[in-house]
């Protein structure tokens, strides 16, 4: 079936200034999977205070359409849909809402500052972000339901600094010359001198 749509050229700032004034607008853009299935981008993974390096490793082929690996094998960075169980004291999975990271159990009573009960569906309380894959797999053992997956980025090689051996991670050697190098330039402070 095809249908005859009328292309209309704007400035974005002026689409922006529409969406907020037309209600109407503003909820198809919020539906519209073409604005909310947008690619993966790993700054959406990253919610402060948490965050760690990451480096790619393997660039699949858009082409070959290769199969998405089982999430308890993915190690990278995923962008899904989850539902949170109505029941759990903590929340595991960080949601950006209203300028704020909150970890909320209903992404509506987020968006609306709900104090209350919340009486809303599994679709108004789904959420919609990027995570790191290790977050994903602690909040499906803890009863998170992933109801869809955009996209996965999975490193096939990972990097974990082990401190026993003090070998690996990706930034070890860096930080071995160069804090070295920052405490011996700044000498030693009188608080961290032992008296025996």
């Amino acid at each position: 079936m095809v249908t005859k749509s009328k292309v209309v050229e704007m400035w974005e700032c002026t689409f922006d200034r529409l969406v907020r004034e037309n209600g109407a607008l503003y909820d198809f853009n919020k539906t519209n999977p073409l604005f909310t299935d947008s690619p993966i981008d790993p700054w959406d993974a990253f919610f402060g205070g948490r965050t760690n390096c990451v480096r790619m490793f393997h660039k699949a082929e858009v082409e070959s359409l290769e199969e998405c690996p089982p999430l308890k094998v993915v190690e990278g960075l995923v962008k899904c849909m989850v539902v949170p169980p109505p029941s759990l004291y903590y929340p595991i999975l960080p949601f950006r809402a209203n300028g704020k990271i909150l970890f909320p159990m209903c992404k509506t009573c987020a968006l609306e500052e709900n104090q209350g009960d919340c009486n809303h569906g599994d679709t108004d309380r789904s959420i919609t972000g990027t995570w790191v894959s290790d977050e994903v797999k602690v909040a499906v053992r803890e009863g998170y339901k992933v109801m869809k997956i955009h996209e996965v980025w999975h490193y096939t090689e990972t990097s974990t600094y082990n401190p026993a051996t003090g070998e690996g991670g990706l930034f070890r050697e860096y930080i071995d010359c160069f804090l070295k190098m920052k405490q011996e330039a700044r000498g030693i402070r009188t608080k961290c001198i032992r008296r025996y």
